[in-house]
């Protein structure tokens, strides 16, 4: 991580006419950058630039793209020193939905350093991690999200020799020691944020995702806020304009999952206080911006009146053929909203039982419905 993170620094250095030794400018520049945060004890990537000229510096980043802009080169220092192990990102400047972190030096953390790891090392330590938070999988999914090449990932599987298993009639991979059934959990319904660790940790997800990456998934492959119901995704939740949580089912999972997703987006909606969320560093997955553009008091699809003032909102989708869109009106009473919203509605998708083991989320108590063979 720390060898990409400082090629690309130098690659935007050198695009941006810093120096004509780059590597040198940047050596000298981290060693300025970590200088002054040790003077200081904790610090802003603001407040570093002004203690060294060379932190002030901008640079350009995504040239020639929509995506350009210019920054100073103290926060991108700041990211390649964490990468190397030598300063820790502390909590934000200001209320917790912040981008701006106070920095500080590892040690004031950690007064013994960290251990030493070789690379070889680190990346069976973090196999086995992996595997025993999101296996079993395939190979495939370890080597996509660590990033690895097909060599890295054969050393590493032989040099931690995990049990070979078959998923769903697809080889597949386990700790050795992490071959028995999990207990057996009631069934569970949770509100996951956009980009969280579970639906990002595997590359497969048709498992648990059935077929709605296509409304849950910008177009950079990057997760939107999902909602479970028993170890799948069912459907997704955003903020609406007011600031309500509204929960979109897409598809059938029955009364008792609707009643818990109503329960748990309670739930968020007092962990939040009244603080409103907002996508910064990707993009709005489709039923983000259709439900973030909803008003209050809009009828749901199975006939229930969404409530003003409510913590929270369900919506479900009625289940016809051939998934063809269903124009539902505004509730009785309410004729200031005489419009029709379409609903573009979802077959159910269905995900049958075994006998076999079935896999555990990680984080998350509960069973996948992915079914494991050993």
């Amino acid at each position: 991580m720390a060898a990409n993170e400082r090629r690309k620094v130098l690659g935007w250095l050198a695009e941006s006419g810093v120096s004509d030794d780059v590597a040198g400018w940047l050596t000298g520049t981290e060693e300025a950058a970590l200088s002054a945060l040790t003077a200081r004890g904790e610090a802003t990537a603001a407040e570093l630039a002004v203690d060294d000229p060379r932190l002030r510096v901008r640079i350009t980043l995504a040239r020639g793209t929509k995506y350009e802009g210019t920054q100073n080169v103290s926060s991108r220092v700041l990211f390649l020193l964490a990468a190397q192990g030598k300063v820790v990102r502390g909590r934000p400047r200001g209320s917790w939905t912040s981008h701006q972190y106070r920095w500080a030096p590892l040690t004031a953390w950690c007064p013994q350093g960290l251990d030493g790891w070789t690379t070889e090392a680190a990346e069976v330590e973090l196999a086995r991690r992996w595997l025993a938070a999101y296996g079993p999988a395939t190979p495939d999914d370890l080597r996509w999200w660590a990033g690895w090449t097909k060599t890295q990932l054969r050393r590493v599987l032989t040099e931690l020799k995990p049990a070979e298993v078959e998923l769903d009639g697809v080889p597949g991979i386990a700790l050795a020691g992490d071959l028995e059934p999990p207990p057996e959990a009631e069934p569970w319904a949770a509100l996951l944020p956009a980009l969280d660790s579970t639906p990002m940790g595997w590359q497969r997800r048709e498992w648990f995702l059935g077929e709605h990456a296509s409304r849950l998934f910008d177009r950079n492959g990057n997760v939107g806020p999902t909602l479970w119901w028993d170890g799948r995704i069912v459907g997704g939740w955003a903020q609406d304009r007011d600031g309500e949580i509204v929960c979109r089912f897409l598809e059938d999972a029955g009364a008792d999952a609707v009643a818990a997703a109503d329960a748990a987006a309670r739930r968020l909606a007092g962990l939040l206080g009244g603080v409103r969320l907002t996508p910064r560093t990707r993009g709005m997955t489709w039923l983000e911006q259709e439900l973030s553009s909803l008003a209050r008091g809009i009828r749901a699809g199975v006939g229930e009146t969404l409530i003003p003032n409510r913590p929270s909102r369900i919506q479900t989708n009625i289940r016809v053929p051939h998934g063809r869109p269903f124009l539902w009106s505004p509730a009785k009473g309410d004729e200031s909203r005489r419009g029709r919203l379409p609903l573009v509605l979802r077959r159910e998708q269905h995900f049958p039982g075994s006998r076999a083991r079935h896999a555990s989320i990680p984080g998350i108590p509960g069973r996948s419905g992915r079914t494991l063979r050993i």
